[in-house]
């Protein structure tokens, strides 16, 4: 079985014995999961770089953006049901 989402290249990877064919850009962020996913640097390392470079404001945004900044979190660390 193979699934396609149209892109410009192409990356197999097989899941539940069945192998998904999954069509790539070849874009910076497609380039850098992929030199983690090698061994080439690690995920801990990306993240050092990503903040690095990015402003507190940036990383607050993104943070907001995927519900994992301060206001998504109940006072006894829960995860908030309300957005």
């Amino acid at each position: 079985m193979y699934i396609t989402i149209e892109k410009q290249t192409t990356k197999d990877y097989k899941m539940n014995n069945e192998y998904l064919k999954i069509n790539k850009q070849n874009t910076a962020s497609d380039k850098l999961i992929d030199m983690c996913e090698e061994g080439l640097v690690g995920y801990e390392n990306v993240v050092s770089m990503c903040m690095s470079y990015m402003s507190e404001d940036d990383i607050a945004d993104m943070m907001d953006a995927n519900e994992i900044s301060d206001r998504f979190f109940t006072e006894d660390g829960d995860i908030s049901t309300f957005s």
